[in-house]
């Protein structure tokens, strides 16, 4: 914890870019988006930038080895923390957060908002799974592929995917039914008060539960899978070794 204490600050440095004036940023916006979408979003990039570029140095992992140190085991404790910094800094800046009333006009009605009672316990969940799924995604490749800079670009790759789904899902150019597919989906429906016009569009008033659900039994599958792939103690070979 005190080596990776240096994550902290940047992973609050960056999401204070990201956000800008607090006092004037929604918590849920259409276009180019609010609150959840600025957190969510960023701290996700943050996290695959500290996995991927963990242990750059091959050799770090073999003087490891030497030690008796177990390859799985080195990597997740210091991974571990760096995750664990990435959400303080998310819950501190939704802990300074104030959540007012909205009265601006918005960009279209064709995504409709809802922020409900209790609405920053929901968030704090969602952030965590968030985290936890572009984790486990960077965790695996990194261990698949053995490269910290292939990782950082496929694991990028993933994330501007689902940002491009999330985009046309806020601006209503891609049906909402995609929602249970979208990581980031608390930018525009948060918990299992989905409103009755978009219940009309074929969604579940749980929907969101289910989503964050999902996401997070992957984050799961994908560590375990990470997990036995690091087992074979070769993550201090090249890509093509």
């Amino acid at each position: 914890m005190r080596r990776t204490l240096f994550c902290l600050p940047i992973a609050a440095i960056g999401l204070a870019v990201s956000l800008g004036n607090l006092e004037h940023v929604a918590f849920l916006y259409p276009y180019p988006g609010g609150f959840m979408s600025c957190v969510e979003t960023t701290a996700a990039i943050i996290v695959i930038a500290f996995g991927a570029l963990l242990f750059h140095n091959r050799s770090e992992i073999e003087l490891g080895l030497v030690c008796g140190v177990n390859t799985e085991r080195l990597y997740f404790t210091r991974f571990a923390p760096m995750v664990m910094y990435t959400v303080a800094a998310m819950m501190l800046f939704l802990a300074y957060y104030k959540v007012l009333p909205f009265s601006g006009p918005l960009a279209g009605e064709l995504v409709y908002f809802y922020v409900p009672e209790r609405v920053k316990l929901y968030a704090a969940v969602s952030m965590v799974v968030t985290v936890l799924f572009f984790a486990s995604v960077c965790a695996v490749i990194r261990a698949v592929t053995r490269n910290c800079y292939i990782t950082f670009f496929i694991s990028f790759i993933v994330h501007s995917a689902f940002s491009e789904l999330n985009k046309k899902i806020r601006l209503g150019t891609a049906p909402l039914g995609q929602c249970s597919v979208d990581p980031f989906m608390s930018s525009y429906i948060i918990s299992d008060h989905v409103p009755s016009a978009n219940e009309s569009l074929g969604l579940s008033p749980h929907v969101w539960t289910y989503n964050r659900l999902s996401f997070l039994a992957l984050a799961i599958i994908f560590f375990v899978i990470a997990y036995i792939l690091l087992k074979r103690e070769n993550l201090h070979k090249g890509f093509t070794e």
